[in-house]
Order: C-alpha cells, then sequence, then structure tokens
C-alpha cells in the first residue's frame, strides 16, 4: 500500500463555509453523522456533454488525419456519444471510464474499421504509438461555460461540512482533467485538495470497481472506510463503496441510469454471485421512485439511497 499524501485542505476557508452553510441547507437524516462523503467526478458532480462532447469531435477529426477513423459515425458510436444531440450514452467510456478505457475502445473500433486481419495487439500499439498527441482536454473545453454541475454542489459540499463530514473526489478521470475541473467549480472552498481527489491514474491506485480510491482517501482523513459515504451515478461506484467497506452509498440518477436498474443490477445475479465470491454483503436499495421500500433495520446490510441527483441529500 502506498504511503497517502500529506493533507493539505484550506481548513480554516473550509470552516468558513461551514458556519455559512449551516445557516441554510443540511443532510438528509439518512446521510447524518458521516465523516467523510466522497464523490464520483462525470455524471455525479458535472454533466459530461458540453465540455467532452466538442473534445471526442477533435479526436475523431485526428485520428481521421492520422487515418484510423473513416466511419465517423461508427467512431462516435463506439464511444457512446451522439453528435446530433451532442449526449453521451450512459455507458460510455468517456463519462465513465479513464482515458486508457476510452482509448481501448478507439483503438478497437479503428482495427474494425481497418479490417487488415492481422493481430489485435500490434495494431493497437501502432495505433497508441502513432496517436499519442490526439488525446489531450484542451484548456477551452474546461471551463464555467462547458462544466454544468449536477446539482447544487456548493451547497451540498457545504453542507457535509457543516455536519463535520470532509468531502473528497474519486474519480477514473485523469488527474490533470480532475484538478482542473475542481478549479473550476472552486472545491478548495470545501477543503478538496490535491490529497483529497483520487485519480485512475495515480500511481500504485487500481480504477473503480476496485476501492483503492476510496481507501487512499479514507486513510489520507484518517477516517474508516465504514464511516464514510461514497456517491456516484455508475454500478461501478457503487461497487467500489461495497468493496472498500462503505455501509452506506449514494447513487444518483445524473449519470442516466436509474433506481430501478440500481435494484435490478444489486439484486440480481450478477451481483450476488460477485457477492458470494468476495464475501460482501447484501444491498438495500432505497429511493422515492420505487414502488415498495425495503424494511430498516437492516445493519449487516449495505444501504443505498438513490435519488435524481445529489440535490436530494439536501434536507430542504
Amino acid at each position: 500500500w502506498i504511503q497517502p499524501p500529506r493533507p493539505t485542505p484550506p481548513l480554516a476557508l473550509a470552516m468558513q463555509v461551514a458556519k455559512r452553510a449551516r445557516a441554510s441547507a443540511r443532510l438528509i437524516p439518512e446521510l447524518s453523522g458521516a465523516k467523510l462523503v466522497i464523490f464520483d467526478k462525470d455524471g455525479t458532480l458535472t454533466h459530461c456533454d458540453k465540455c467532452f462532447g466538442p473534445w471526442v469531435g477533435r479526436v475523431a477529426s485526428a485520428l481521421a488525419e492520422r487515418g484510423f477513423v473513416r466511419e465517423q459515425h461508427a467512431f462516435f458510436t463506439a464511444l457512446g456519444y451522439d453528435p446530433k444531440l451532442g449526449t453521451f450514452t450512459k455507458d460510455s467510456p468517456v463519462v465513465h471510464g479513464s482515458n486508457d478505457d476510452v482509448r481501448e475502445s478507439a483503438a478497437r473500433e479503428a482495427f474494425r474499421q481497418a479490417d487488415t486481419g492481422g493481430a489485435y495487439d500490434d495494431f493497437r500499439a501502432g495505433f497508441l504509438r502513432d496517436t499519442a498527441g490526439a488525446w489531450a482536454v484542451a484548456p477551452d473545453l474546461l471551463t464555467s461555460d462547458t462544466l454544468e454541475p449536477c446539482g447544487d454542489v456548493a451547497g451540498v459540499l457545504g453542507a457535509c461540512l457543516a455536519e463535520g463530514a470532509r468531502v473528497a473526489v474519486c474519480t477514473s478521470d485523469d488527474r490533470v482533467v480532475t484538478e482542473r475541473v475542481a478549479e473550476v467549480l472552486g472545491l478548495a472552498e470545501f477543503g478538496i485538495g490535491a490529497a483529497e481527489i483520487a485519480c485512475g491514474d495515480d500511481e500504485a491506485i487500481a480504477r473503480k470497481p476496485q476501492p483503492d480510491g476510496i481507501c487512499r482517501l479514507c486513510l489520507s482523513a484518517g477516517v474508516e472506510p465504514a464511516e464514510a459515504i461514497m456517491v456516484g451515478d455508475s454500478f461501478t461506484d457503487m461497487l467500489a463503496g461495497i468493496r472498500a467497506g462503505c455501509p452506506r452509498l449514494v447513487f444518483v440518477e445524473s449519470g442516466g441510469h436509474t433506481a430501478a436498474e440500481l435494484l435490478q443490477h444489486f439484486c440480481g445475479v450478477d451481483y450476488i454471485e460477485v457477492a458470494k465470491a468476495e464475501g460482501l454483503p447484501d444491498v438495500i436499495v432505497r429511493s422515492a421512485s420505487l414502488p415498495t421500500e425495503a424494511p430498516a433495520g437492516e445493519t449487516d446490510r449495505v444501504v443505498m439511497n438513490a435519488m435524481p441527483s445529489i440535490d436530494g441529500m439536501l434536507d430542504r
């Protein structure tokens, strides 16, 4: 296990934010008592369409210039992007994966379009080498005009601080992009610095659904995973939280998946088999949109509170 970076939150400023938050919204009772609340980024704190949609278009043009993309529409489909609507699908690797995941999806689609009949691994090596300069996200795509919050980000983070919980971010995205997003959102005001962010390209950290990022953030904050809450919009986020040992999770539908899909997934055979193999707990899904609510008092189960967006975390 790597030595966690020394925490560097602007605590004095965070306390000022907490004092302001005490006069406004507070967290719903189901989330009270947490010492650390960890948020996913894309689909949870921000929508991806306005910034990463144009980025996919630029990548497609760059790969076409290099002779790797002949069918642009098929390339967009492979990355889960609809250029006419300007939106991503709920399972897009751009939304829920790392840059490595995006490059892998692009390589497989380029290989299909090339139809050379050769070995994929050889093609992939050449593809990654020849497209190395095509993947950077330009600063003009990460601004206050393109980064659309998924809700009242400041209100939710402030409410967490007001109740004595620190806040952090765990994402599959790369650190350069994530820290730029954090800067635009003003996350430092809420005590989120470099040590409070775990990214998909961090050294010796396996990406979600592995629990490494969550565990590192808990260790850095001096908090047990049982005292933390993971907030995310994907099944990957939820599984990472379960594996880390978080007994309470928040699932938001702002990434495209619904509470009904969440219930079907974690009460279905896929999760049951994983849980049996790894010794993971059963799951209770609670949501106002579901026809029935699971019984309370199940302390040996993980409780997932599903809601439309992070705004549902606020007791208004």
